[in-house]
């Protein structure tokens, strides 16, 4: 549903602890930078600590994880447009892009 761009609002109700901001904080924007290398987004929290850890959870797994590099291969860190907690690129085809694929908002 977050992909189906004829949804204009979705509201997701579920019960504290059933791992909503796993999902759609960390699981989400991983899997979309791996599909979407190209786009660009902001991670929006309650507060700035919060979405640093989201934030460093999402870069961790692109970084590092060789799960992650199995299924997206193509998708690398670029440490020279800039890598961070509060933002972050991926290698793009378009290297003129000036927004960031993750920033902390």
């Amino acid at each position: 549903m977050l992909e189906d761009t004829s949804i204009d609002r979705l509201l997701v109700i579920a019960p504290p602890e059933s791992a909503k901001s796993t999902y759609f904080s960390i699981i989400f924007p991983t899997w979309y930078i791996g599909k979407h290398r190209e786009d660009a987004g902001a991670l929006v929290s309650c507060t700035a600590t919060q979405a640093q850890e989201f934030g460093g959870a999402v870069s961790r797994t692109i970084e590092s994880s060789p799960e992650y590099r199995e299924v997206f291969p193509d998708v690398k860190p670029d440490i020279e447009a800039g890598w961070s907690k509060d933002r972050f690129f991926v290698q793009r085809e378009n290297r003129a892009r000036p927004d960031a694929n993750r920033q902390r908002r």
